[in-house]
């Protein structure tokens, strides 16, 4: 009897201590602030509409996820910040997710983008942003939140 006990008192410690650890497992975020663009250190911080545009995405909340990338555009001394976020799509069907990319200049101009539900955009739209993607190359990863 006091085996069997043990046991399942064994059993609800795993279970419960999986369960807490589940519950407390909070979003990973990331911010690369060594890092220079558009003539200046850490534009994150240092770039007004690039700081705000973050501010505003976190303060509303109404994401899954949210990358920005430095890119730079090839054979010319031009930037590009590749803006990335997931977020809850009640149309058609509850529950699916809308996927926004946008690219935008050092003054925040919208310089491509596309917004589509589902995992994939349409085949076209692919097309056109390989085409774009061909110009640009990854300069680093400044911040991320899933």
């Amino acid at each position: 009897m006091k085996k069997t006990t043990f046991k399942i008192i064994t059993i609800l410690m795993i279970l419960a201590g999986g369960l807490t650890s589940c519950e407390d497992k909070e979003k990973q975020k990331h911010e690369n602030r060594n890092i220079s663009a558009c003539g200046v250190n850490d534009p994150l911080q240092n770039i007004e509409w690039l700081r705000e545009y973050c501010k505003s995405l976190i303060d509303a909340q109404y994401f899954l996820s949210i990358d920005i990338d430095l890119y730079k555009v090839i054979d010319k001394d031009e930037h590009i910040f590749y803006i990335y976020f997931t977020s809850p799509y009640d149309y058609p069907v509850q529950g699916d997710t809308t996927y926004t990319k946008e690219w935008r200049d050092c003054t925040g101009k919208i310089v491509h983008s596309i917004i589509y539900p589902g995992a994939m955009p349409p085949p076209e739209v692919q097309e056109e942003l390989n085409d774009f993607l061909k110009n640009i190359e990854h300069i680093a990863k400044l911040f991320y939140n899933y």
